[in-house]
């Protein structure tokens, strides 16, 4: 008679343990464990314990978790019948802020600060690394219990050539053996520099601001080569600004504005727009300059060869401000920049002509001999094949407009 060999039969074993902050040894309540091969999640309790049951013997993987602590790790056996029981401690990870994550320091800023701070335990060690050197931190490294840290950072701009430049500072902070990584990003704008020519000889100009111009001779005359950018009268007193599309259209009285309304970005290039009311009060220039005449610019185009060729002569070269560089050599030293105009009066509705993408065209108030209430504006219009500079009347209706100034001593 054959036996019958008895079936096999397989007794579940169980996990057990408490998780608990290393520490302070207290439990921790909703911690997160999980079961690995099983792939089995539960919490602990208010007392901080966890049950696995009905498990398979064999080896497991264990992971407890819980916000703002590092992650804890263990193995456990799994033997038939039988309840590992495996405690888990987690360490407390302090939580780092940071006042800002990012620096913006526009056209003109090199100092710029933010502060670091944690909530939690423990003392953190911390260190900067910016990603050029002419980005400085200081201080460069430190210890942080409970203070907040103020940390300044300053630029050398110099050399700086690009529109848009966008770098950051990385931050490494150590508490315990654990690392954290973060990032302060670093946003820079920068001026694309007016390209004066470089084999003629400039002289320098400062308006009652502060503003400093270069200054050219041409022929018997002496001109700024920028535009002017002052919002105060020789007097030193203001002229007023002027941002809204209609109040700039319905003005009878003297405002300035800047080109797009964005002072930090074309101030620098394209200087102001002023409306004839502005000019017509003859306090616009330095002491010692005036407001270009409708003559003066007669002269000069007439020394440059006559209005038909002068243009090219007097545009900046390059397209670094301009639509197109073709025929422009700026031999004169003129340096014509497109400030373009804002209509105004009898003309739109105070919007800007051009757009910063299409810059095409300069245009300067021209001031007349004898009638100061009847102007002129030259215009200066950049061209496929080569720049035009055309002399206009502009009449009494477009007072209101806002073009560019360039001065011319007395």
């Amino acid at each position: 008679m054959l036996g019958c060999k008895p079936e096999e039969i397989i007794l579940h074993g169980e996990i057990s343990g408490l998780v608990t902050d290393a520490q302070t040894n207290q439990p921790l309540q909703a911690a997160s464990v999980k079961l690995n091969p099983a792939n089995e999640t539960i919490s602990t309790g208010s007392d901080g314990k966890y049950l696995f049951k009905s498990l398979v013997p064999g080896d497991y993987m264990i992971q407890a978790s819980k916000p703002n602590y590092a992650e804890g790790t263990t193995t456990a056996v799994v033997t038939s019948a039988n309840t590992d029981h495996i405690n888990i401690a987690l360490d407390e990870i302090p939580v780092i802020h940071y006042s800002t994550t990012a620096l913006d320091f526009g056209f003109n800023l090199t100092s710029l600060s933010f502060t670091i701070s944690k909530t939690g335990p423990g003392e953190v060690a911390y260190i900067f690394t910016p990603s050029k050197n002419w980005i400085n931190v200081n201080p460069m490294s430190g210890n942080m219990g409970n203070e907040t840290d103020s940390i300044i950072v300053t630029l050398n701009r110099a050399g700086l050539t690009q529109t848009f430049i966008n770098e950051w500072i990385v931050i490494i902070s150590t508490y315990l053996q654990y690392d954290f990584k973060d990032t302060i990003y670093v946003n820079i704008k920068v001026h694309n520099p007016i390209i004066f020519n470089p084999n003629l000889s400039y002289g320098t100009l400062t308006d009652i601001e502060g503003n400093e111009y270069k200054t050219i001779v041409i022929g018997s005359q002496t001109w700024m080569a920028e535009n002017l950018r002052t919002n105060r009268y020789k007097d030193n007193t203001p002229i007023p600004l002027v941002e809204d599309n209609m109040a700039w259209k319905n003005l009878t009285t003297p405002g300035y504005c800047w080109y797009y309304n964005d002072e930090e970005t074309y101030k620098d290039i394209y200087g102001a727009l002023y409306n004839w009311y502005t000019v017509k009060t003859g306090k616009l220039c330095p002491i010692g300059w005036h407001v270009s005449t409708d003559a003066e610019w007669t002269l000069l185009t007439d020394y440059l060869g006559g209005i038909g060729v002068a243009g090219p002569k007097m545009q900046e070269t390059g397209t670094t401000h301009w639509l197109f560089a073709d025929g422009a050599t700026n031999s004169s030293g003129f340096t014509g920049l497109p400030g373009s105009y804002r209509f105004g009066g009898v003309g739109g509705g105070g919007n800007f002509n051009n757009t910063p993408e299409s810059p095409t065209i300069g245009d300067w108030w021209a001031v007349p001999e004898n009638d100061v209430s009847e102007p002129y504006d030259w215009w200066l219009q950049n061209r496929v094949n080569e720049p035009t500079i055309v002399q206009r009347w502009t009449g009494a209706g477009f007072k209101a407009y806002g073009r560019s100034v360039r001065c011319v001593k007395d």
